[in-house]
């Protein structure tokens, strides 16, 4: 469930009066029947959840993702702070990057001219990070992904046309269904994996070019705030 497109009337977020710091409050309105018509039919439902200890106290936290594994009810909370502001002088050198689909980071070395009118210029030497091998392994496993759960839909929708019938389930579909399910769940942990560690790789290749610049980076997509996700339970 993504609240991040809802108004306040549906879904509010804020920090524990009783422990700010350690322990947030997700208010969110959710139906008591299948095809509510009324707003009685619309209850409140108070999450209390605890916070990461890597997000800062001053943060503020923004509409969370719900997500429910193995039974449990999961929250992917963004926050959000105030990115110090740059000093305006003083900078001849600085590197920059910019991400695409063919090629994840294209980046290069900019320097500031010591004219009246001072130019931007880059030294002509683009550098590229190029990960073709690993994005087309985690597209062939979110085909796997795709493939595996049809065949868990399919099994569930024979699962159930035998329990209509007042049939028992067929042990086979019931024991493949299992199996499916494990096999699911391993392609996803591999998908994750396989996604931090080229996020891993990225900023690694981006803070040893600016490291090899002589200065710090900086990415050409930038906003006012920085909003990381904490993934927190209640």
């Amino acid at each position: 469930m993504v609240l991040a497109a809802v108004d306040k009337q549906l879904a509010t977020l804020e920090r524990c009066a009783e422990d700010p710091f350690q322990y947030g409050v997700l208010t969110v309105r959710l139906p008591v029947r299948a095809d509510p018509v009324s707003r009685a039919d619309w209850h409140p439902v108070r999450i209390r959840f605890r916070l990461p200890p890597h997000v800062p106290a001053h943060a503020a936290l923004c509409a969370p993702t719900l997500r429910v594994r193995q039974g449990r009810l999961l929250l992917d909370v963004p926050y959000a702070h105030a990115v110090p502001k740059p000093e305006r002088a003083g900078h001849s050198r600085a590197v920059a990057f910019d991400w695409g689909l063919n090629t994840l980071l294209t980046g290069g070395t900019l320097h500031l001219t010591g004219e009246t009118q001072p130019r931007v210029l880059t030294n002509g030497h683009p550098v590229f990070f190029r990960a073709a091998g690993v994005l087309a392994k985690a597209d062939r496993l979110r085909l796997i992904g795709e493939h595996i759960g049809a065949r868990i839909d399919r099994l569930r929708i024979l699962i159930t046309s035998r329990q209509e019938r007042g049939m028992r389930p067929s042990p086979w579909q019931v024991a493949k269904l299992a199996v499916l399910q494990a096999e699911r769940e391993r392609v996803a942990r591999r998908r994750t994996r396989l996604n931090a560690a080229l996020a891993r790789a990225a900023a690694r290749f981006m803070v040893d070019h600016a490291i090899a610049a002589g200065r710090a980076s900086s990415t050409s997509k930038t906003s006012a705030t920085w909003k990381p996700a904490a993934r927190a339970a209640p």
